[in-house]
């Protein structure tokens, strides 16, 4: 297969790592936030990137990496239906636009603390630099990409978020599980993957002054509750954290 039959969707050009895609508001008000409260609200998308910067296409010996290394990957990881829920959604609320994340998942993952993902990790257990760039990338290309990109992402999205009372970040998944079992239709989720749980220390180990009580949930399960319970009463079934 041709590099050219593949690449047609990824992106090389140096670009803004965070930005705000507009969205015009829907035809339908019923669900259209008050003014009071329409700025308080941010929607995101992490995982629908299609940016592979050039400066990230020839590996630590100076050779060009073919986008055959990593195209599959790309596929795999790139969360295809986020951006048109997310759209979907801000129409009806109103607001202005939702937030993106440009860079390819298969480059750098934003959802993940900053580091290089060691052979042999669990899914749980994975940092924002995966495979199959944790081999292709020198040292010195993986430190500028953490401290460029991952790091300018952090600064843009916590300009982003300033001010705002809720965020809510859009993530999709395949219908049926690897093993052939059907998924629920929608999940409310809080909880930051287990890795508490599933790694005692880890994150006071990354940082001792991020509060450990974040590394299990990112909002309070009460309010997913009561949005659950919302969406329920209008036909929808929710179940809360999954997969996690």
């Amino acid at each position: 297969m041709s590099d050219s039959a593949i690449d047609v969707d990824i992106h090389t050009e140096e670009t803004e790592p965070l930005a705000l895609i507009p969205v015009e508001p829907s035809a339908d008000t019923r669900f259209r936030l008050p003014d009071l409260v329409r700025d308080r609200v941010m929607v995101d998308v992490i995982h629908a990137g299609n940016v592979v910067p050039a400066a990230y296409l020839v590996d630590g010996k100076g050779r060009r990496i073919s986008p055959t290394r990593f195209h599959g990957a790309y596929v795999r990881e790139r969360d295809w239906g986020a951006p048109l829920v997310a759209r979907a959604l801000v129409a009806l609320l109103g607001l202005p636009g939702y937030y993106r994340v440009k860079i390819a998942r298969t480059l750098l993952d934003f959802g993940r603390f900053p580091g290089v993902t060691p052979h042999g990790a669990r899914h749980t257990e994975r940092l924002a630099i995966n495979q199959p760039f944790a081999d292709l990338l020198s040292h010195p290309q993986k430190r500028r990409l953490l401290a460029e990109t991952y790091d300018s992402i952090s600064n843009a999205m916590e300009g982003a978020v300033h001010g705002k009372l809720i965020k809510i970040a859009i993530h999709t998944y395949d219908r049926f599980s690897p093993s052939g079992a059907e998924r629920p239709e929608f999940s409310v989720i809080t909880r930051s993957e287990g890795i508490e749980r599933e790694r005692p220390g880890y994150i006071t180990a990354f940082d001792p002054l991020y509060p450990r009580e974040l590394g299990e949930f990112t909002a309070d399960p009460v309010l997913r509750d009561r949005i659950s319970l919302t969406l329920q009463k209008k036909g929808l079934f929710v179940e809360p954290n999954y997969p996690y």
